[in-house]
């Protein structure tokens, strides 16, 4: 067996669209060495450009989700994170649910590139019936659920992640 600094590791891709899909559903992962995702471990499969960054508990971050549920059309029920901080890494565990709600109009975007909009209500009625081939619009919904775990470090200087540009 191969000796590695830590006992996990923490997948990384070169986050491009070489990457492969069952690779980049590994990204941000967090792994054990004795214990390799089906995909094995990152670089082990043949022109795999992925590369295992060594976890360390309390210095390196990750941040991933996974699907937990099938697509639905109930309403969400939210649930709350357990959140816990300790020698200033804060630790995510939780389930974050997704619902959309839309009117699909316009199936094959006749509106969007004469009139430069979608949206059913800024043209006439005869073009709304012509750009929905005569029917009208219907609703779509769906909701989705993910587990959601996460370390980082509370101090934004030291962190990975940032807090996004402020409109």
């Amino acid at each position: 067996m191969q000796e590695h600094p830590t006992t996990h590791y923490i997948w990384r891709t070169r986050g491009d669209n070489k990457v492969r899909a069952a690779h980049a559903a590994n990204n941000g992962k967090l792994f054990a060495w004795d214990n390799p995702p089906p995909t094995r471990h990152p670089g082990e499969d043949f022109g795999c450009r992925c590369t295992a960054e060594p976890y360390v508990r309390g210095e390196s971050e990750f941040a991933y989700q996974t699907l937990t549920s099938p697509v639905n059309d109930s309403k969400p029920e939210w649930e709350t994170f357990d959140v816990s901080e300790k020698n200033g890494v804060m630790k995510i565990d939780g389930t974050v649910e997704y619902f959309f709600d839309d009117d699909y109009t316009d199936p094959v975007g006749l509106r969007q590139g004469y009139y430069g909009t979608s949206d059913p209500a800024m043209v006439a009625a005869i073009v709304r019936y012509i750009t929905d081939g005569g029917g009208g619009a219907y609703a779509i919904t769906g909701q989705w659920q993910t587990a959601l775990r996460a370390e980082a470090k509370l101090n934004e200087s030291d962190s990975r992640y940032k807090k996004p540009d402020e409109k």
